[in-house]
C-alpha cells in the first residue's frame, strides 16, 4: 500500500499487529462492511467467536491483557487457520481498497507511530495506526521507507 513518502505494509497472522490483530480487535466494526467476512468468521470454533466478541468490547487494558491471552491458547489450540487465514485476505484487501482509493483528511504523529485517516462517508471514518518507519527496510522500486500498519478501526461521529 502507498501513502505519501513511505509504503504501507499489512502483515498477517500477527496477534500484536496488522491484519489479525485488527480482526480480533475489531472485527465487529468490519464484518458487515467486507463482503463474505461475517459469513468467513462464522466457520469459526464457537469458543473463539466469543473471546473474539469479549476482545472487542474489552475497554481496560487489564481486561485486553487477559482475553488476549486466552485468544492467543484458543488460537494455537485450534485448527481453525484456513478460516482464519481467508478472513485476513478480505480485510486485508478490503483495507487495501481503502488506502488506496480515498484520500487521507489528516496525518498525525504520536509516539513515533502515524494516524493517518480516511473519511468513508459523512459520519464515518477509517483510522489507520502506522509504525514509524522502518529504516532498513525500503522498497526496492522507489526507495520508499515502509510503515507496518500497526492497527486499523472505525470512528463514527
Amino acid at each position: 500500500m502507498k501513502s505519501n513518502g513511505y509504503n504501507l505494509e499489512l502483515e498477517m497472522n500477527n496477534l500484536y499487529q496488522g491484519v489479525l490483530h485488527i480482526m480480533l480487535r475489531h472485527f465487529n466494526e468490519f464484518e458487515h462492511r467486507v463482503p463474505g467476512l461475517a459469513a468467513q468468521l462464522s466457520r469459526l470454533p464457537a469458543d473463539v467467536k466469543v473471546l473474539m466478541e469479549k476482545y472487542a468490547k474489552c475497554t481496560t487494558q487489564k481486561s485486553k491483557n487477559q482475553v488476549f491471552h486466552d485468544l492467543k491458547t484458543k488460537l494455537s489450540l485450534n485448527k481453525s487457520n484456513k478460516v482464519l487465514f481467508k478472513a485476513q485476505a478480505m480485510l486485508s484487501s478490503y483495507l487495501y481498497s481503502i488506502v488506496h482509493a480515498t484520500p487521507t483528511t489528516s496525518t498525525e504523529a504520536k509516539q513515533n507511530r502515524l494516524c493517518l485517516t480516511f473519511e468513508l462517508n459523512k459520519k464515518e471514518t477509517l483510522k489507520v495506526i502506522a509504525s514509524g518507519a522502518i529504516a532498513t527496510r525500503t522498497d526496492p522500486l522507489n526507495r520508499k521507507f515502509i510503515r507496518n500498519i500497526v492497527t486499523a478501526y472505525i470512528r463514527s461521529f
